[in-house]
């Protein structure tokens, strides 16, 4: 008698339920730069985000909230470099 196969689970369906998971997320809020909702449009569809409260987000959402904050240190990271590149410039020629 053969052995009853068991179908091996759809990796696709596993990867959207996780992906689709909620999770808890604070966004920081002061009463500056960061006291606005943020809003995450992914794919046509807005989720506007409110700071300083516990909220249910998609796993998806706050892997692109994570990923644009990555993207801004990285910006401010190269932008730093060039300033002082061009400090380093305008000061050399100024000798």
């Amino acid at each position: 008698m053969a052995e009853a196969k068991t179908k091996p689970k759809n990796k696709k369906v596993n990867q959207e339920k996780f992906l689709n998971e909620r999770i808890s997320f604070i966004a920081m809020k002061d009463n500056d730069k960061y006291k606005d909702d943020i809003i995450v449009t992914i794919n046509g569809t807005n989720w506007q985000i409110q700071r300083g409260k516990k909220v249910m987000i998609p796993r998806f959402v706050y892997f692109a909230i994570e990923d644009a904050e990555r993207q801004k240190m990285h910006a401010a990271d190269v932008s730093e470099g060039f300033e002082k590149q061009y400090r380093g410039h305008v000061s050399s020629n100024m000798m």
